[in-house]
Order: structure tokens, then sequence, then C-alpha cells
């Protein structure tokens, strides 16, 4: 088929008259059918071919897919791993944004009418995960409400205009070195609240230790009478 492709493209640059017609319409289709096609080819041919870890990732860290959303108990072990994990999960989004290549330019119109669902998922979330965490947030971070703009679909996911030296000028939004900044701040408040909620956790494991033992004593009291 690479090769059947590779002649096709060589008749439509190189060929005269009606036969280079014929290839360039033949090589035109082709390549559209190979790029529907393309989740059935190689890894190596889809430039997508390995976001599906990408799209379970995402999809672990949503909001809603936190083990103690529901069902918790309030003011209990159960609520401080809620919380503990919602912070876990930002921590671990703004490593993935800091690490994020720059997008060059924004995606056109046709083109994302043109890309795939699951595709649209990873830009879309990307998108709501770096308008969160690109802003700052104050120490006395509300999880809930943190969340509430992600879960309402809030949160404006146009991707960021393109960047580099040639387009500055041009740019609206913070420079990509500022953004970082942000989200380096960012964790810093996010590994104290972590720190602050794991302290919490290990003195309500020693509470429990202590009513466990003055039940005991208690238990040992009444036998000794």
């Amino acid at each position: 088929m690479a090769h059947h492709l590779a002649e096709l493209m060589d008749l439509a640059e190189n060929g005269e008259g009606e036969l280079r017609q014929i290839a360039e319409k033949q090589a035109a289709e082709l390549i559209i059918k190979l790029w529907a096609n393309r989740r059935s080819l190689p890894a190596s041919v889809d430039p997508m071919g390995g976001q599906m870890a990408a799209i379970e990732l995402l999809t672990a860290m949503q909001p809603t897919a936190n083990p103690w959303a529901r069902f918790r108990r309030t003011h209990s072990k159960d609520d401080l791993l809620h919380e503990m994990f919602g912070v876990l999960t930002q921590i671990v989004m703004s490593g993935i944004l800091l690490t994020r290549p720059v997008e060059i330019r924004p995606i056109e119109d046709a083109e994302w009418d043109a890309l795939p669902e699951d595709e649209r998922f990873l830009i879309d979330q990307l998108g709501r995960w770096k308008k969160l965490l690109a802003t700052p947030v104050s120490d006395d971070l509300d999880l809930e409400a943190f969340y509430s703009k992600f879960i309402n679909d809030e949160v404006d996911t146009e991707l960021e205009e393109r960047t580099g030296p040639l387009a500055e000028e041009e740019k609206d939004g913070p420079a990509p070195t500022d953004e970082q900044r942000v989200i380096l701040s960012n964790l810093e408040t996010f590994q104290s609240k972590l720190a602050a909620f794991v302290d919490q956790y290990r003195n309500s494991l020693d509470s429990d230790d202590a009513i466990e033992e003055d039940e005991v004593d208690d238990l040992n009291y009444g036998k000794s009478r």
C-alpha cells in the first residue's frame, strides 16, 4: 500500500496531462482512506497511536472519577481521602502541563470537525486543566469550588494563541514561562494542602488508637470489679 501511494504521488508530481490529474485524485482518495483507518495500522503510522494511555489517565483524573466522590461519610477518613485524591490529581495534572509542548497555533474549525472523538477529548480535557491550573489559586483552596467549573463546563477550552518570537506581539495570554511560574506556585499550594491532609489523617489514626485503648481499659476495669 505504501509503495502504491508513493507511485501515485510521484505521478501526481511529475506526470502530465490527464495522467497527472488521475494520479492526484487517486492519491488524495487513498490518503483519506488510510487516515480514516489509521487506528488499524501500525502505531508508528498513526501520530496519535499511543493516545489511549493518555485518554485513560485523563479519564481517571476527572473530578467525577474520584473514588471517594460518592458515598463518603462527612467529617470522616473517607472525607479526608476524597480531599487527598483531589489534590493528588491537581499535582499530577500540573506536572503534565509543565511538560506539555506548547501549541504553535490554534486548531481551525475544519480541523476540529475532522478530528475523531478521542482526539477531541484529549484537547478538551487538557484545555480545561490548563485554564484551571494556569490561574493562581488561593491558599484556602476549596476543592469543590475548584472543580465546579470543570464539572459544569464553565471553563473556556479554547487553545492558547500561537507562541514564539514572531507571535509574542500578537499574543493575548501570558507567555509560557509565566504560565509555568503560575503552575509551579499552585503546586506549592497543592503540596501544602496535601501535607495538611496527611497530618489530619495521621491525627485521626492516633485518635482512634487512643479511643481503643480507653475502651480496653474500661473493659479491664469492669472485669476487675
